[in-house]
């Protein structure tokens, strides 16, 4: 089990558990005074409509780049938290959310994009950069993330619902979404923040130093950039 979150006197877990003998990934809250489950989620898989994957499977998975890693498999999850609720989205495009109150589905999202980069959530949003395949393009590592057509998707949190679409002309390494909801999207030619909700770009820095930015944090009216 790889906890994730204290969620008042609970404690929020990822767990892999077998599904007819074969692996899936599943949401456990557990009481902090006794241990015991409080809820669990369904399988993540299971809620797309999939099979069970045998350990076999697993290494046949396809890997990717993304700007910040040179080898991504296809399957893996990323965890979001949001107020009352969590995200999990697969670097396939695949994506739930789950209400921390009771460990129901609040809603499913299928082909977002091809290849999620980053998610952030925060203020009711979610902002998710990745990209599409272009031409020839397969999901293996012969391709550079940057050949690839950018794109960004602002959902609202609590539906999933699509509010906005944004394209890029290169490609996404990072994004954060501060509690004013404002998204910082961490660009390969700089950064550019925007009003997640309207979509509009509030301000553009293309220093050559933020090239090659890896993450950001909102301070203290401020943004530091690493």
């Amino acid at each position: 089990e790889l906890p994730l979150r204290i969620d008042g006197d609970r404690l929020i877990l990822a767990t892999v558990v077998e599904r007819a003998e074969n692996m899936d990934h599943i949401i456990r809250a557990r009481d902090l005074d006794t241990g015991e489950i409080v809820w669990e989620s369904q399988p993540f898989r299971a809620q797309f409509g999939d099979e069970p994957m045998a350990q076999p499977e697993i290494s046949r998975i396809p890997s990717v780049q993304t700007p910040l890693r040179s080898r991504v498999r296809m399957n893996e999850l990323t965890y979001n938290f949001d107020g009352s609720m969590m995200t999990l989205f697969e670097r396939s495009g695949r994506a739930l959310a789950i209400d921390l109150s009771d460990g129901r589905t609040l809603w499913t999202r299928t082909e977002l994009m091809d290849i999620v980069h980053d998610i952030d959530a925060n203020a009711g949003l979610i902002v998710v950069a990745g990209s599409n395949l272009v031409g020839d393009q397969w999901f293996d590592v012969n391709h550079r993330p940057e050949d690839r057509d950018a794109v960004v998707h602002v959902l609202e949190a609590r539906t999933g619902r699509t509010l906005h679409t944004r394209r890029e002309p290169v490609a996404v390494r990072w994004v954060r979404v501060t509690p004013e909801a404002e998204a910082i999207l961490g660009l390969e030619d700089g950064i550019v923040s925007l009003d997640a909700h309207r979509g509009m770009v509030r301000w553009r820095n293309e220093a050559e130093f933020l090239s090659s930015s890896r993450t950001g944090l909102p301070m203290a009216g401020k943004f530091i950039v690493r």
